[in-house]
């Protein structure tokens, strides 16, 4: 086994284990292999000896942010860096948990989100600071 394939086996794997995704691990004869699960979706990651990352499995939502795990190991760029796969829903949580909160602030946090992700980092800020000051208000 080489460093490559270790370091981008536990890369992925870190990442399932932080999205809290099912998993089973195995070794078969040239690559290892993660079995991945997430509600009725389910994907195979295997990491090669040359470090190449496959996945296997019909299209879902885990195979896309599976895939993109994989491009940014694959990158050499870091992983950790990522959301966290569920981060969309985040607002709709929000609402079921509090459900007299504002809309207004649920709106500033689906902004943030957008801008995080869009890679403006001072836009999330931004957006993140007018909710918590809208909070003041009240």
């Amino acid at each position: 086994m080489s460093d490559i394939m270790d370091s981008n086996y536990s890369q992925m794997k870190s990442y399932v284990e932080r999205n809290k995704f099912s998993f089973n691990e195995s070794i078969e004869n040239n690559c290892k292999r993660i079995d991945v699960q997430h509600g009725k979706a389910h994907c195979i990651v295997k990491v090669y000896g040359t470090g190449t990352i496959q996945l296997q499995g019909p299209e879902s939502k885990l195979k896309t942010v599976l895939n993109e795990a994989k491009v940014a190991v694959e990158n050499e760029e870091n992983i950790s860096e990522m959301l966290p796969f569920e981060i969309e829903r985040f607002p709709e949580v929000l609402k079921e948990r509090i459900p007299s909160i504002d809309p207004v602030i649920v709106r500033f946090i689906e902004e943030a989100i957008v801008a995080f992700k869009a890679g403006s980092n001072l836009g999330c800020a931004f957006l993140l600071g007018v909710h918590r000051s809208e909070l003041f208000f009240y």
